[in-house]
């Protein structure tokens, strides 16, 4: 079943092909924060992931479907992690430092600045028609 975006539903997918996916956005995010939307091309991708054209086109139609898919992804790993046991509430002034000092003892986050908010603006800066997805995050 194809989806709106150009990609296949990913109730179709196995536990590999959700990797083989999970592994291209991944690579496709630090590209396109790094390098730019424009510079980033399914060459720079598809040899970043480790993967073939055909299964680059497989998972994404087009690079809008791939942009699409890089902010669901991104959002849905930064939310996912603020969301995580580990941070389930702030209900008390001890649990709000626990998060502060994650973030201060690994400086992983955050090295180069807000993942979700470094991917947007690069994305706003093309033509794709992708900016409502942004705000829906």
């Amino acid at each position: 079943m194809q989806m709106n975006d150009g990609s296949r539903d990913l109730r179709e997918r196995t536990d590999k092909g959700l990797a083989t996916r999970g592994r291209i956005l991944e690579h496709a995010a630090d590209l396109i924060c790094t390098r730019g939307v424009h510079v980033t091309n399914n060459e720079l991708v598809r040899r970043a992931a480790g993967v073939s054209g055909s299964q680059l086109s497989h998972y994404f139609a087009n690079k809008e479907s791939l942009v699409r898919a890089v902010i669901d992804w991104q959002a849905e790993s930064v939310l996912g992690f603020h969301r995580s046991e580990r941070f389930a509430g702030f209900d008390t002034i001890e649990a709000y430092q626990e998060w502060a000092a994650f973030f201060v003892v690994s400086g992983r986050p955050f090295e180069n600045g807000c993942s979700l908010g470094s991917l947007a603006s690069e994305i706003v800066k093309t033509g794709l028609d992708v900016r409502d997805d942004l705000t829906l995050t």
